[in-house]
């Protein structure tokens, strides 16, 4: 990327309640662009928040009007509401879509936008295979990782049977089955405490919550588990179990096929398939009983986590590219 500020980008995104991962994503990828470009953010639903160095505004409907010119203009590709997107002025800037995930399993909207043909910026290794195979032009630009936050905590074999989930009302997240595969895990091992984050609690599981719990909150809770997992039936990347990995903390995960970026089963994660909460507790029944093969994962997962997987400043690099229309595919 050029050091000039020559080059202005636009990223529209749904609202800004930062405890979304697709939205928080967006805000660090923004964030980070301007050091070497100009960027705005329009907000389509609820208050705006400042972001250090972007320009960002309220926009309850994209048109010629409303969107400001620039070099690319970036839609997160499941918009409910897109308005005049795919139709605005070349001034606004090439029209891109970002790729997070479906957010509805097989939504038809998505996949009709993905077959538009434009490029697409999709961050994971799936999400690129899927909008290559619907025919986009598709470019990796992976997530970013905050180690600031999301550190190695102590060795897992020195913690506490502490086993850990975030709880969405989303049926696709697969709370149900999670709570069901933790109910297992309870009913065979009393002694294991459960420690669950999100908007509520489940209401029939014995549990200690955090109710809308900070990112610090949550890394602090990861690096206090011994396991984490992830019930999800499908996600476009799923960054709370690369953060688990980074936490040095065992993760017991369903193939989301986003996860295939960082949950390699057997080598740093235990994989279930998705919809079936026994094996997922048999699999967590297994980490918190096999110390040595918990041990051997959290050191892959540290390893892949730190190895792999860059900070926000140079995964913004890579997005910085992208813009510009370097491929990397």
């Amino acid at each position: 990327m050029s050091a000039a500020r020559s080059f202005t980008v636009t990223f529209i995104t749904p609202h800004q309640q930062t405890l979304a991962g697709g939205v928080y994503s967006i805000h660090q990828f923004a964030r980070h662009l301007t050091a070497v470009m100009n960027v705005n953010l329009l907000v389509l639903t609820g208050e705006t928040q400042p972001l250090p160095g972007v320009c960002v505004r309220s926009c309850q409907q994209l048109t010629a009007e409303t969107v400001p010119d620039a070099d690319a203009v970036v839609l997160y590709v499941n918009a409910q509401d897109s308005g005049d997107f795919f139709d605005l002025p070349d001034a606004k800037g090439e029209r891109l879509l970002l790729f997070q995930g479906y957010s509805e399993r097989g939504s038809e909207r998505v996949r009709s936008r993905l077959r538009l043909g434009l490029r697409v910026l999709a961050v994971s290794t799936w999400l690129v295979e899927e909008a290559r195979r619907l025919g986009s032009r598709p470019t990796h630009t992976p997530y970013g990782l905050d180690r600031s936050i999301f550190f190695p905590g102590p060795p897992t074999t020195s913690r506490a049977p502490v086993v850990s989930m975030m709880c969405s009302p989303v049926e696709w997240k697969g709370m149900a089955d999670g709570i069901a595969a933790l109910a297992e895990v309870k009913q065979a091992r009393p002694d294991v405490e459960l420690r669950l984050f999100g908007r509520r609690p489940p209401e029939d599981l014995p549990c200690t919550f955090l109710t809308r719990a900070s990112r610090e909150e949550v890394a602090e809770l990861l690096r206090d588990s011994a396991v984490f997992v992830c019930p999800s039936w499908e996600e476009g990347f799923g960054m709370p179990g690369l953060e688990a990995l980074a936490c040095g903390t065992a993760l017991a995960t369903t193939d989301t096929k986003g996860s295939r970026d960082y949950a390699q089963d057997g080598e740093t994660a235990l994989v279930s398939p998705p919809r079936s909460p026994e094996l997922l507790a048999q699999n967590v029944l297994r980490l918190l009983d096999d110390l040595e093969l918990r041990r051997s994962l959290c050191e892959r997962g540290i390893e892949l986590a730190q190895t792999r997987f860059q900070d926000w400043g140079r995964a913004a690099e890579v997005m910085g590219r992208a813009l510009e229309g370097e491929r990397s595919h």
